[in-house]
């Protein structure tokens, strides 16, 4: 039994008994013992801690398909793998195929020497070692 609202006795497992309670504090006592001792409360009462149990253990009226679910969403992913997998191998292959490397250095150099007027990347580097060189020794 428990407390609804300041005034009211009630049972969480019976529906009727939770929603109105018993008011009547006089026959409180009485009230109480014969609800307890009522078939239905029993049933209730083992109904609820049943559910608790299996709530606890994780053994739902849905836990197989829960687990369908979870074997299906495994499968989908696992084809998902698969096919990009593939996707990055035909990307490279066909990156292969086109030259794309030598395209790329080519886009590079050609932007190197615009910026900075180097022929290669590291040539800056070489032409500031040169300066440091012929600054110090």
């Amino acid at each position: 039994m428990h407390a609804k609202s300041p005034d009211v006795l009630g049972c969480r497992s019976e529906f009727k008994l939770r929603k109105v309670g018993v008011k009547d504090w006089k026959n409180a006592v009485h009230l109480l013992k014969v609800h307890d001792d009522s078939q239905e409360h029993n049933t209730n009462m083992t109904t609820l801690k049943d559910l608790e149990v299996r709530l606890a253990e994780g053994l739902t009226i849905d836990k197989q398909g829960m687990e369908l679910a979870d074997t299906e969403k495994r499968k989908w992913c696992d084809v998902l793998r698969r096919l990009l997998q593939k996707k990055l191998i035909s990307a490279k292959q066909m990156c292969e195929d086109m030259d794309v490397e030598a395209e790329l250095k080519q886009k590079r150099l050609r932007t190197t020497i615009r910026h900075f007027g180097y022929e290669s990347p590291d040539e800056p580097i070489q032409d500031a070692l040169r300066k440091i060189e012929t600054a110090f020794f």
